[in-house]
């Protein structure tokens, strides 16, 4: 039987680790736009890579809420962008 993990699972695993790392560290105030961009970057990431359409409007409202608490300017709107088209082109 072969246990070697396809690049799906490798990557899938990479995220996931990279998320956990994230949410195992105690948030900063001032908040940390560069943390939470690369926080909704991942979960957008892997939401793509799974297609998993719940997990793509969770990463939609996390965007909003952090251009909410950062301003527009403190994330990434090419983030946003993204988000919006994939998540329109999902739909149709």
């Amino acid at each position: 039987m072969n246990n070697k993990k396809t690049d799906y699972e490798v990557e899938l695993q990479r995220i996931d680790a990279a998320i956990a790392e994230l949410e195992g560290s105690a948030p900063t105030l001032p908040i940390d736009s560069g943390r939470t961009t690369k926080s909704s970057n991942l979960v957008y990431q892997r939401a793509s890579l799974t297609g998993d359409l719940d997990e793509l409007a969770i990463v939609e409202t996390a965007l909003n809420d952090a251009i909410r608490e950062i301003g527009p300017g403190g994330i990434s709107t090419i983030s946003r962008r993204i988000l919006t088209l994939n998540f329109t082109g999902w739909q149709t």
